[in-house]
């Protein structure tokens, strides 16, 4: 894939990286929606707190590092 993008012009490019990163931030958008409607939907501080201990016991169960990230 990132063959294919080093291949076309700098104006393509640019318009197929903004689109990649606008569907990224859609889709957390919708996951972090997600979760405040229906993790704990009375405490949004208690929702925010658990969703980052799930996502960090996620990381750590499957043993992602930065080198395997970048």
């Amino acid at each position: 894939m990132i063959k294919k993008l080093s291949k076309l012009k700098k104006h393509h490019q640019l318009f197929f990286s903004l689109l990649i990163v606008s569907g990224l931030i859609a889709f957390w958008r919708g996951v972090w929606g997600f979760l405040d409607m229906y993790l704990i939907p009375g405490h949004l501080s208690l929702s925010y707190v658990l969703s980052f201990l799930l996502g960090v016991v996620i990381i750590g169960i499957t043993h992602y590092t930065l080198d395997r990230l970048v």
